[in-house]
Protein backbone atom coordinates (compact mmCIF):
# COMPACT_ATOMS: atom_id res chain seq x y z
CA UNK A 1 0.00 0.00 0.00
CA UNK A 2 2.64 2.06 0.71
CA UNK A 3 4.49 1.48 -2.41
CA UNK A 4 0.78 2.52 -4.14
CA UNK A 5 0.59 5.58 -2.32
CA UNK A 6 3.95 6.91 -3.19
CA UNK A 7 4.00 6.05 -6.50
CA UNK A 8 0.74 7.58 -7.27
CA UNK A 9 1.70 11.21 -5.49
CA UNK A 10 5.08 10.97 -7.98
CA UNK A 11 2.40 10.40 -11.20
CA UNK A 12 -0.25 13.05 -9.57
CA UNK A 13 3.46 15.65 -9.04
CA UNK A 14 5.22 14.85 -12.54
CA UNK A 15 1.90 15.97 -14.01
CA UNK A 16 1.73 19.27 -12.01
CA UNK A 17 5.11 19.91 -12.76
CA UNK A 18 4.53 19.17 -16.43
CA UNK A 19 1.24 21.23 -17.20
CA UNK A 20 0.66 21.46 -21.16
CA UNK A 21 1.96 24.05 -23.27
CA UNK A 22 -2.00 25.93 -23.60
CA UNK A 23 -2.03 25.48 -19.53
CA UNK A 24 1.31 27.37 -19.31
CA UNK A 25 1.05 30.11 -21.67
CA UNK A 26 -2.52 31.08 -20.00
CA UNK A 27 -1.15 31.41 -16.90
CA UNK A 28 1.85 33.94 -18.49
CA UNK A 29 1.45 37.27 -17.94
CA UNK A 30 1.18 38.68 -21.19
CA UNK A 31 3.14 42.26 -22.33
CA UNK A 32 0.56 45.23 -22.85
CA UNK A 33 1.51 46.41 -26.69
CA UNK A 34 2.43 50.05 -27.04
CA UNK A 35 0.79 52.57 -28.41
CA UNK A 36 1.08 53.76 -31.75
CA UNK A 37 0.89 57.37 -32.52
CA UNK A 38 0.54 59.40 -35.31
CA UNK A 39 0.27 63.57 -35.56
CA UNK A 40 -2.20 65.13 -38.03
CA UNK A 41 -0.36 68.23 -39.89
CA UNK A 42 -0.15 71.32 -36.58
CA UNK A 43 -2.07 74.15 -38.14
CA UNK A 44 -1.96 77.67 -37.20
CA UNK A 45 -4.19 80.64 -37.01
CA UNK A 46 -4.18 82.78 -38.32
CA UNK A 47 -1.09 81.69 -40.99
CA UNK A 48 -0.71 85.45 -41.82
CA UNK A 49 -1.52 88.27 -40.47
CA UNK A 50 -0.63 91.96 -40.02
CA UNK A 51 -1.79 95.01 -38.26
CA UNK A 52 -1.43 96.42 -34.87
CA UNK A 53 0.69 94.52 -31.90
CA UNK A 54 1.19 92.67 -29.65
CA UNK A 55 -0.95 89.99 -31.62
CA UNK A 56 -2.05 85.70 -31.07
CA UNK A 57 -1.58 83.12 -32.92
CA UNK A 58 -2.91 79.89 -32.06
CA UNK A 59 -1.78 76.24 -32.77
CA UNK A 60 -3.67 73.04 -33.05
CA UNK A 61 -2.95 69.88 -34.43
CA UNK A 62 -4.72 66.15 -33.77
CA UNK A 63 -3.14 63.21 -32.32
CA UNK A 64 -4.43 59.32 -32.93
CA UNK A 65 -3.45 57.17 -30.80
CA UNK A 66 -4.17 53.56 -30.19
CA UNK A 67 -3.17 51.14 -27.37
CA UNK A 68 -3.23 51.74 -23.78
CA UNK A 69 -0.75 54.03 -22.01
CA UNK A 70 0.04 57.47 -21.97
CA UNK A 71 1.23 60.03 -24.59
CA UNK A 72 3.43 62.75 -23.74
CA UNK A 73 4.27 65.89 -26.27
CA UNK A 74 5.35 69.07 -26.56
CA UNK A 75 5.32 71.97 -28.74
CA UNK A 76 9.08 72.92 -30.55
CA UNK A 77 9.44 75.91 -31.99
CA UNK A 78 11.57 77.55 -34.80
CA UNK A 79 13.24 79.59 -32.50
CA UNK A 80 14.56 76.68 -30.63
CA UNK A 81 12.39 76.93 -27.98
CA UNK A 82 10.23 74.23 -26.69
CA UNK A 83 6.70 73.82 -25.17
CA UNK A 84 6.41 72.26 -21.21
CA UNK A 85 5.45 68.46 -21.82
CA UNK A 86 1.86 67.64 -21.45
CA UNK A 87 0.27 64.41 -21.60
CA UNK A 88 -3.26 62.54 -21.94
CA UNK A 89 -4.21 58.87 -21.45
CA UNK A 90 -5.60 56.47 -24.04
CA UNK A 91 -7.41 52.76 -23.29
CA UNK A 92 -8.10 51.65 -26.83
CA UNK A 93 -8.19 54.30 -29.87
CA UNK A 94 -8.62 58.19 -29.04
CA UNK A 95 -8.24 61.90 -31.14
CA UNK A 96 -7.23 64.45 -28.83
CA UNK A 97 -6.69 67.98 -30.41
CA UNK A 98 -3.39 69.86 -29.12
CA UNK A 99 -2.99 73.31 -28.51
CA UNK A 100 -0.67 76.36 -28.03
CA UNK A 101 -0.71 79.94 -28.90
CA UNK A 102 2.36 82.69 -29.00
CA UNK A 103 1.77 86.40 -28.58
CA UNK A 104 4.31 88.36 -30.80
CA UNK A 105 5.15 92.49 -30.39
CA UNK A 106 6.71 92.52 -33.33
CA UNK A 107 7.09 91.45 -36.80
CA UNK A 108 8.10 87.48 -37.24
CA UNK A 109 8.13 84.95 -39.24
CA UNK A 110 8.45 81.01 -37.82
CA UNK A 111 6.96 77.57 -37.46
CA UNK A 112 5.56 75.42 -34.61
CA UNK A 113 5.55 71.23 -34.53
CA UNK A 114 4.38 68.58 -32.45
CA UNK A 115 7.03 66.22 -30.99
CA UNK A 116 5.70 62.94 -29.24
CA UNK A 117 8.04 62.14 -26.98
CA UNK A 118 9.64 58.40 -27.51
CA UNK A 119 9.16 59.08 -31.09
CA UNK A 120 11.20 60.31 -33.53
CA UNK A 121 10.96 62.82 -35.77
CA UNK A 122 8.26 66.27 -35.55
CA UNK A 123 4.94 66.43 -37.30
CA UNK A 124 4.23 68.65 -40.10
CA UNK A 125 5.39 71.87 -39.16
CA UNK A 126 2.68 74.81 -39.12
CA UNK A 127 4.33 78.17 -40.92
CA UNK A 128 2.80 81.44 -39.87
CA UNK A 129 3.64 85.32 -40.60
CA UNK A 130 3.14 88.17 -38.27
CA UNK A 131 3.60 91.79 -39.92
CA UNK A 132 3.32 94.53 -37.30
CA UNK A 133 1.98 97.98 -38.26
CA UNK A 134 4.87 100.34 -37.49
CA UNK A 135 8.33 98.95 -35.76
CA UNK A 136 6.47 97.51 -32.65
CA UNK A 137 7.28 98.69 -29.16
CA UNK A 138 10.43 98.18 -27.07
CA UNK A 139 9.76 97.89 -23.05
CA UNK A 140 12.49 97.97 -20.99
CA UNK A 141 12.89 99.34 -17.27
CA UNK A 142 12.33 102.59 -18.69
CA UNK A 143 9.70 102.14 -20.93
CA UNK A 144 7.44 99.39 -18.64
CA UNK A 145 5.27 97.09 -20.48
CA UNK A 146 1.29 98.27 -20.04
CA UNK A 147 -1.18 96.81 -17.64
CA UNK A 148 -3.14 94.17 -19.24
CA UNK A 149 -6.77 92.92 -17.66
CA UNK A 150 -8.05 89.77 -16.91
CA UNK A 151 -9.41 87.97 -20.27
CA UNK A 152 -6.76 89.38 -21.97
CA UNK A 153 -3.39 87.44 -23.11
CA UNK A 154 -0.27 88.04 -20.27
CA UNK A 155 2.26 89.87 -22.04
CA UNK A 156 6.27 89.48 -21.60
CA UNK A 157 9.23 91.40 -22.67
CA UNK A 158 12.74 91.15 -21.69
CA UNK A 159 15.56 93.84 -21.18
CA UNK A 160 19.45 92.47 -20.93
CA UNK A 161 22.11 94.64 -19.33
CA UNK A 162 25.88 93.46 -20.13
CA UNK A 163 28.49 93.72 -17.14
CA UNK A 164 31.12 95.39 -18.47
CA UNK A 165 29.66 96.28 -21.79
CA UNK A 166 33.26 96.86 -23.07
CA UNK A 167 36.25 94.68 -22.47
CA UNK A 168 40.26 95.07 -22.91
CA UNK A 169 42.52 92.86 -21.06
CA UNK A 170 43.75 89.54 -19.76
CA UNK A 171 41.85 86.69 -20.42
CA UNK A 172 40.18 84.22 -19.28
CA UNK A 173 37.76 86.97 -18.10
CA UNK A 174 33.60 87.18 -16.86
CA UNK A 175 31.59 88.65 -18.58
CA UNK A 176 27.39 89.15 -16.73
CA UNK A 177 24.60 89.47 -18.43
CA UNK A 178 21.34 90.17 -16.37
CA UNK A 179 17.98 90.17 -17.76
CA UNK A 180 15.00 91.95 -15.68
CA UNK A 181 11.78 89.94 -17.25
CA UNK A 182 8.43 91.91 -16.96
CA UNK A 183 4.86 90.79 -17.29
CA UNK A 184 1.40 92.59 -18.12
CA UNK A 185 -0.36 90.85 -15.34
CA UNK A 186 0.00 88.83 -12.42
CA UNK A 187 0.34 86.18 -11.40
CA UNK A 188 2.33 85.25 -14.22
CA UNK A 189 4.98 82.12 -15.26
CA UNK A 190 7.70 82.89 -18.41
CA UNK A 191 9.33 80.94 -19.76
CA UNK A 192 12.99 81.83 -21.04
CA UNK A 193 15.96 80.66 -22.60
CA UNK A 194 19.55 82.84 -22.43
CA UNK A 195 20.95 82.24 -26.48
CA UNK A 196 24.13 84.17 -27.42
CA UNK A 197 25.43 85.30 -30.63
CA UNK A 198 27.65 81.99 -31.32
CA UNK A 199 24.01 79.80 -31.57
CA UNK A 200 24.48 78.46 -28.21
CA UNK A 201 21.20 78.05 -25.91
CA UNK A 202 20.88 77.59 -22.40
CA UNK A 203 18.72 74.74 -20.43
CA UNK A 204 15.06 76.48 -20.82
CA UNK A 205 14.31 78.04 -17.31
CA UNK A 206 10.65 79.18 -15.67
CA UNK A 207 10.04 82.26 -13.85
CA UNK A 208 6.82 83.27 -11.63
CA UNK A 209 5.95 86.69 -10.58
CA UNK A 210 4.37 87.14 -7.18
CA UNK A 211 0.27 87.48 -6.79
CA UNK A 212 -0.10 91.21 -6.87
CA UNK A 213 -2.75 91.98 -9.12
CA UNK A 214 -2.98 93.92 -12.35
CA UNK A 215 0.27 95.61 -12.88
CA UNK A 216 3.87 95.31 -14.06
CA UNK A 217 6.06 93.33 -12.54
CA UNK A 218 9.53 92.37 -12.65
CA UNK A 219 12.03 89.73 -11.78
CA UNK A 220 16.35 89.73 -12.25
CA UNK A 221 17.03 86.91 -13.81
CA UNK A 222 21.43 85.83 -14.13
Amino acid sequence: MNRTALLLSAMMLGGLLAAPPALAALAAPTAAAPVTVSVAKAEASPARQSGDCPTTVGFSAVVAAKGKGVVRYRWVRGDGSKGAVKSFRVDGARRATVRDRQTFERSVTGWQAVEVLGRKGLSRKAYFSVTCAGGGELYDVGHPLPASHAGRPVIAAADVDVTPPAYTGQCPTTVRFTATLQVSRTPARVGYQWIDGAGARAVPSTSTSPPEGPGCARCRCP
